[in-house]
């Protein structure tokens, strides 16, 4: 909700890294009409998930759904697909001993558990989401970064 609240501008480019199903992207895609975006994620069930979500709601046309890890989303500069007005992410969070010391209590049919697991600390996400939406040409000036 708090993107929602960013003044963004009506054309703007959008990222969802670590998208999962997708909602996320495809909310803010539907909120702004004239946005687009691109959403990443390292699971293929997810990928497959968020492209089929973006397809049912209307914005599949606006939107591009990849597979990939955060530490490669540099390519995207590459591409000529970077210069992002806003980055959204809930990036996994856990580190690796608690989910093996407690055995995540949690469902795991529909996904991963890297969707949850970030490293020893459970920063290693964030340190790759730094790390690439602070190179030159990634972000437009003013853009926003929610984590």
């Amino acid at each position: 909700e708090a993107a929602f609240d960013l003044p963004l501008p009506p054309a703007a480019r959008i990222l969802d890294a670590g998208t999962g199903s997708g909602a996320l992207l495809c909310s803010m895609l539907s909120r702004l009409p004239a946005a687009s975006g691109i959403g990443i994620d390292a699971d293929p069930a997810a990928v497959a998930a968020a492209s089929a979500n973006a397809q049912a709601v209307g914005i599949g046309d606006r939107s591009e759904v990849r597979l990939g890890k955060f530490a490669e989303l540099g390519e995207l500069i590459d591409e000529g697909k970077a210069g992002f007005d806003i980055v959204i992410s809930n990036p996994p969070y856990l580190p690796t001993k608690v989910v093996r010391q407690l055995m995540f209590a949690r469902e795991l049919t529909t996904q991963s558990i890297d969707a949850f697991v970030s490293g020893a600390d459970g920063m290693q996400a964030y340190e790759e989401l730094a790390e690439v939406v602070t190179q030159p040409g990634f972000l437009t000036p003013g853009a926003w970064v929610l984590m």
